[in-house]
């Protein structure tokens, strides 16, 4: 498997970030943090510009403020995203982006049929 590296600067050396191990970003003013299990990365980048670069690796927008990789998804209801069985682990999902979010999910259902509803 490709480890996704890459390096942004930070103080004036280059530090190393695996966007495989990013389960979320939040966007702050000019800068967009990179949540990993380890803690985050703060670079200096817009979401927009963020999400443009990360397209491929399964980021999807869940807020104005908000991205998250859907693959370290646990649950979904229709105000927040859990990262893990615990309820403090979340980050909300605005309405405007639930659909798009609900969308981009790989569903099982009966006879290949979907259920995109919750609730």
């Amino acid at each position: 498997m490709t480890k996704s590296i890459y390096f942004y600067r930070n103080n004036g050396t280059l530090q190393r970030i695996d966007l495989d191990e990013v389960f979320a970003l939040e966007t702050a003013k000019n800068y967009v943090k990179f949540y990993t299990p380890e803690g985050k990365h703060v670079v200096r980048i817009s979401l927009e510009t963020a999400m443009k670069q990360l397209k491929d690796k399964g980021f999807v927008q869940i807020h104005r403020y908000y991205a998250v990789a859907i693959e370290k998804i646990h649950v979904i209801d229709k105000e927040n995203v859990y990262f893990s069985q615990n309820k403090e682990d979340n980050l909300p999902v605005t309405k405007s982006y639930y659909a798009n979010l609900i969308s981009r999910l790989k569903m099982l259902g009966e006879d290949g049929e979907t259920d995109n509803e919750i609730g």
